[in-house]
């Protein structure tokens, strides 16, 4: 046994895709796709609350995880693949061939606390570090470089539950993608290893002529740009150890804004302003934002600069957006990104969350009325990117309440927490959706340095707060 900071690993193995899967799948990488090369790995973490033992441990869910991971990389080979970059100016892309396979750490913990990491406070970041699955390094072969593009490390905490950790490189596919990996995995273990139970709609389909918008030539040209700007390679297998060698003040936070809050949020907004593009998707970011650039500025040494542009990306699902329709199920990166900025004054004042809410749903609606469709452009997002001068001014969004991982069954209960710890790795907030006990609702994970957390909860909950008196004053 090997120990890696506070967990223990017990056993390390490999997954291969079951017998039946075909022995070879190729996958060239659109623009899309390889807008996430030389970008960090994403990690989540689903932790789930049982009262395991270490012998039922391993002899029963270890087992029945193993067993339906395979079963569902028989439908979804590509995670067992490679991302191959050539020596020459071929496009790169994902190859699985016959053998593949993907690692899988057992690991255990008696030193982390289980109660902590679930919780909604503050806690340290550095905390959920060793649950995280590492990467394996790449491999040359032949002129070209093999970069394995997934990861899995499942932790027991003894008489408290466990935890699966999935590590996996973006270029594989985006939130829609995976979490159709994720919920066919889980529908299998819970029905006991019947491959059946996974849901039509889930199979994937791989078919890259379906991404009309990207034709091979303007790929290619993306692909020699890239080459010649330069990514870094090995941040694609860096892990958040790595990257925040030394202990940091960085807490993540979680919030969850319920039906009723953002039902408040929405009345405040329309009762200052008509918007035609109100949801609460625009409001929630929203409100996140202008809080984070209030509590910023709260904690700014210098003197503030009120014209200072402030940024926001996210990025969207496209699938169903596009002429001709992208199914579903299509299997990898389908997303069109958004880009808006503001200044401080704009966004820190009391008409912060209505410009906010106001700029960011104008922008979606600008977007999908492109007449290049809703894709067009994402080959210059890099260099819409070079826009942004100080990082520290860009706030960006990960995940999707539409895919809401709090569904993941995988025969033991839903889970009792989920996070996504890659937001660690830059100034992000995740979304997604909220627990089956909570009423519904949107989650938010923030992560920053401790001293501009107190100030930025203080200012969160205060704010909600100050939405409901006035919205109860209303009714007066």
């Amino acid at each position: 046994m090997a120990a890696r900071n506070k967990v223990i690993i017990l056993e390390s193995f490999k997954v291969v895709p079951s017998p039946g899967t075909i022995t070879e799948l190729s996958t060239p990488l659109t623009c899309s796709d390889m807008l996430w090369l030389g970008i960090t790995p994403i990690h989540r973490l689903t932790f789930y609350q049982l009262p395991v033992s270490r012998t039922s441990f391993l002899d029963t869910i270890i087992p029945g995880l193993k067993n339906s991971l395979s079963l569902a990389l028989k439908h979804f080979p590509s995670p067992a693949g490679n991302l191959i970059i050539h020596s020459d100016s071929t496009r790169p892309g994902i190859r699985y061939m016959d053998g593949d396979s993907v690692p899988f750490a057992v690991a255990e913990s008696s030193f982390l606390d289980f109660e902590y990491l679930v919780g909604n406070q503050p806690r340290i970041c550095s905390q959920f570090y060793p649950l995280v699955p590492e990467l394996p390094k790449s491999i040359e072969s032949s002129g070209s470089k093999m970069f394995p593009l997934i990861s899995f490390q499942v932790t027991l905490f003894p008489g408290q539950g466990f935890c699966i950790g999935i590590t996996h490189n973006h270029v594989l596919g985006d939130g829609t993608s995976m979490y159709s990996f994720v919920k066919a995995w889980s529908m299998i273990c819970k029905s006991g290893g019947n491959e059946a139970a996974i849901s039509s709609e889930l199979h994937p389909i791989y078919d890259r002529e379906m991404m009309k918008v990207h034709t091979s030539e303007l790929d290619n040209i993306f692909w020699n740009d890239l080459r010649n700007t330069g990514f870094k390679e090995n941040d694609m297998v860096a892990t958040l150890a790595q990257l925040f060698r030394e202990e940091t003040d960085r807490v993540r936070t979680t919030f969850v804004i319920s039906l009723e809050d953002i039902q408040k949020l929405k009345k405040h907004v329309s009762d200052r302003r008509s918007l035609k593009h109100l949801s609460t998707f625009t409001v929630v970011c929203g409100y996140a934002w202008s809080c984070l650039i209030k509590s910023s500025n709260a904690t700014m040494v210098n003197t503030i600069d009120e014209e200072e542009q402030q940024y926001f990306i996210f990025m969207a699902d496209c699938r169903g957006r596009t002429d001709p329709v992208i199914p579903p199920n299509y299997f990898g990166n389908c997303l069109a990104q958004f880009q808006m900025s503001a200044t401080n004054k704009e966004l820190s004042g009391d008409e912060g969350l209505v410009t906010a809410t106001k700029l960011i749903g104008e922008t979606i609606h600008q977007r999908l009325q492109y007449k290049g469709g809703v894709l067009k452009g994402i080959e210059t997002f890099l260099a819409d990117l070079e826009e942004v001068k100080d990082m520290s001014r860009l706030l960006i969004i990960a995940g999707s309440p539409r895919q809401n991982h709090y569904d993941m069954d995988f025969g033991w209960g839903k889970p009792r927490k989920v996070e996504i710890t890659s937001i660690d790795a830059m100034d992000s907030v995740s979304l997604s959706g909220t627990t089956r006990d909570d009423g519904g609702g949107i989650e938010i994970g923030f992560v920053l340095p401790q001293e501009k957390m107190d100030v930025f909860v203080e200012i969160f909950r205060e704010g909600l707060q100050a939405f409901s008196l006035s919205t109860n004053e209303d009714l007066l």
